[in-house]
């Protein structure tokens, strides 16, 4: 059995570490939501890298998530007319 001067003593360490979890987590989420909106408004990941402060782009990429229906409405950008292309026939 846990001598409880032991128990009182770890108690608020073990509260000190859940906050600290706690407030990394939001924070990180933060940060996924602000990369991933940048993202979807279509920000060039270049920008989006400087903006966070990372390095390489593979850390940026882990933070830049697209929402599923992004992804469609980008798929469905091929579908859309082009009229600042002409085509032109030739004889």
């Amino acid at each position: 059995m846990m001598n409880s001067k032991i128990a009182q003593q770890a108690l608020p360490k073990a509260k000190s570490y859940e906050l600290r979890d706690a407030k990394l987590n939001g924070l990180l989420l933060r940060v996924h939501h602000f990369a991933s909106r940048l993202a979807m408004g279509a920000v060039d990941l270049n920008t989006i890298r400087e903006l966070l402060g990372h390095s390489d782009y593979g850390m940026t990429l882990r933070y830049a998530h697209l929402a599923p229906e992004h992804r469609r409405e980008a798929v469905e950008v091929l579908d859309k007319p082009r009229p600042h292309i002409k085509i032109v026939a030739t004889k």
